[in-house]
C-alpha cells in the first residue's frame, strides 16, 4: 500500500515521543559522583514519565505501520505488539500528576496510595494489557473488518468485558486532568509553574477528551470513530504536556530543561531528516521499494543513538 499522511505523521510523533522519553531520562541522571547512590525514588517521577512517553512512542510506531497494513493478519500482528502499553500509561500518568501536587504542597501522598492503591492500579493495568493482547476479553480479533478510507481495518470491542478497559482508561485520564486544573488554579499568577500547569492541564484534558471519544465510539457502534483521528488528537495533547514539563523543569531536579531543550530537539530532528533523505535516495537509485518497517526502525534507531550520545 502507498504511504499515507497518517503514516508519516504518526511516525514523526512516535519519534518525537521516543526522543522526549530519552531526553527526560538522560537529563535526570545524577549530576555529581556522590549522587550515584541516591535513593531510586529521587528519580522515580521522571522515570515514570519517561516510561509513559516511551510506551506512547511504541504505540504510535505501531499505528503508523497499521495505517498501511496490506492484510488483516499483519494489522493484528502490529496491533497486538504495540497496543499493550496503552493501559499502563494511564496509571503511570496519574502517578506523575499526584507527585506534582505533592511537590507543590497541595496534597500529601499517603502511604495507602503509595503501598496499596497505586500497586493495585498498576497490576490492574498490566492485567488489562495482557488480556487485550493475548485473549479476546477486550477486543474481538476474529471479527476484524475493513475500515474507512482513513484506516484499513477495524477491530471491534468485545462487549461487555470491553468496559473493564473502556471505563478505567478514560477515568484515570480525567482524574489526572481534574487534579492538574486544581494545581493550575492554586498556583501563583504570572509564575512559571502556573504556566507549566496550564499546559499540562490543557494537554491532559485533550488526551482525556480524545480517549473518551474513542471509547464511546467503540462502545456504541460496530464501526467506531477512526482510531487514527483519536490518536492524533492524543498526540497533540502529549505535545502540550511536553510543553508544560519543559516550561519550568517539572520532574527533573538536576537541570532546567529550557536551557537545552530546543538545541537537543533540533539536533536530533536534523539527524532524523538527514538519514531519512539518504535512505530514500539509496532506495530510489536502486529502484527498490522502501519498507514501512524500515522507515519506522530508522527513525527509532536514529533518535535512540543520537539522544544517548548527545
Amino acid at each position: 500500500m502507498p504511504y499515507t499522511v497518517f503514516f508519516w505523521l504518526e511516525n514523526l510523533a512516535a519519534g518525537l515521543f521516543l526522543w522526549f522519553s530519552l531526553y527526560l531520562l538522560t537529563r535526570d541522571l545524577p549530576s555529581r559522583r556522590e549522587e550515584r547512590w541516591s535513593r531510586w525514588r529521587w528519580h522515580l517521577p521522571s522515570l515514570l514519565m519517561s516510561t509513559t512517553m516511551g510506551l506512547a512512542a511504541l504505540f504510535m510506531f505501531g499505528m503508523a505501520i497499521q495505517s498501511i497494513a496490506p492484510t488483516p493478519e499483519e494489522y493484528l500482528r502490529w496491533y497486538r505488539a504495540t497496543w499493550w502499553g496503552i493501559p499502563i500509561t494511564g496509571v503511570l500518568w496519574l502517578r506523575v500528576v499526584i507527585f506534582l501536587g505533592a511537590e507543590e504542597g497541595r496534597w500529601k501522598s499517603p502511604p495507602l496510595w503509595e503501598r496499596v492503591i497505586f500497586p493495585l492500579l498498576l497490576l490492574y493495568a498490566i492485567a488489562i494489557a495482557l488480556a487485550g493482547t493475548f485473549t479476546e476479553l477486550i477486543w474481538s480479533f476474529h471479527r476484524i473488518q475493513p475500515g474507512s478510507s482513513i484506516e484499513p481495518y477495524v477491530v471491534p470491542a468485545n462487549k461487555p468485558t470491553f468496559y473493564l478497559y473502556g471505563v478505567y482508561y478514560p477515568g484515570t485520564m480525567w482524574i489526572g486532568a481534574t487534579l492538574l486544573f486544581h494545581l493550575y488554579r492554586k498556583s501563583p499568577k504570572k509564575s512559571p509553574r502556573r504556566q507549566g500547569f496550564k499546559w499540562l492541564w490543557l494537554g491532559g484534558t485533550l488526551v482525556a477528551v480524545a480517549i473518551t471519544m474513542l471509547m464511546v465510539a467503540y462502545a456504541r457502534r460496530s464501526e467506531p470513530l477512526p482510531e487514527q483521528i483519536g490518536d492524533l488528537m492524543s498526540a497533540v495533547g502529549l505535545l502540550l504536556i511536553m510543553r508544560g514539563i519543559v516550561s519550568y523543569g517539572a520532574l527533573v531536579r538536576n537541570q532546567i530543561l529550557r536551557e537545552d531543550f530546543l538545541h537537543a530537539l533540533t539536533g536530533t530532528a536534523g539527524a532524523v531528516f538527514f538519514y531519512l533523505l539518504v535512505f530514500h535516495l539509496v532506495h530510489w537509485i536502486g529502484g527498490r521499494p522502501l519498507s514501512p518497517i524500515a522507515v519506522s526502525s530508522l527513525i527509532g534507531l536514529v533518535v535512540l543513538t543520537h539522544t544517548l550520545l548527545d
